[in-house]
């Protein structure tokens, strides 16, 4: 009985052996030939799906965008704006930028937003829902406000 587990044992690890050259040749192979092997991932990591999920009820009134690039609502002279926001909102028609969201702190992006005049909200995802729905209603109600202002000087 021991000897046939030492043979068992002798050729799992030849095997092993033999496998791992191979699949070192293999990704050696397959990186000189260019060839990649892609695989499918989520849009949204699940902290981003939670959160958009939290904002529900604000899209009877506006559309809650997930992962917008700067480049599509700035304009720039330099393709300089390569950043993704984790969410936009906008008003019904999409004519008017309202607010972005992100759910941690990127120093780049808060001071492209503050150069443009963009409001830039940061909110940690892990604070209650109905918090978070209250503090983004109110936000877009300053924003309203001040739109109004705006256009009646």
């Amino acid at each position: 009985m021991d000897k046939n587990v030492l043979i068992i044992f002798i050729i799992v690890l030849i095997l092993a052996i033999i496998l791992s050259i191979l699949s070192d040749k293999l990704v050696k192979f397959l990186k000189t030939n260019k060839v990649y092997i892609y695989k499918r991932k989520d849009f949204l990591t699940t902290t981003e799906k939670n959160f958009l999920f939290s904002l529900t009820d604000l899209e009877t009134k506006y559309h809650i965008i997930p992962k917008i690039n700067l480049n599509n609502v700035i304009k720039s002279d330099r393709n300089e704006f390569n950043y993704n926001v984790d969410f936009a909102i906008f008003d019904k028609t999409y004519t008017k930028l309202l607010l972005l969201i992100e759910l941690k702190t990127n120093d780049k992006v808060k001071k492209i937003c503050e150069n443009t005049g963009i409001r830039l909200v940061i909110i940690d995802s892990k604070s209650n829902r109905n918090d978070i729905v209250k503090t983004l209603i109110n936000i877009l109600n300053e924003e309203e406000i001040k739109e109004k202002l705006s256009t009646s000087n």
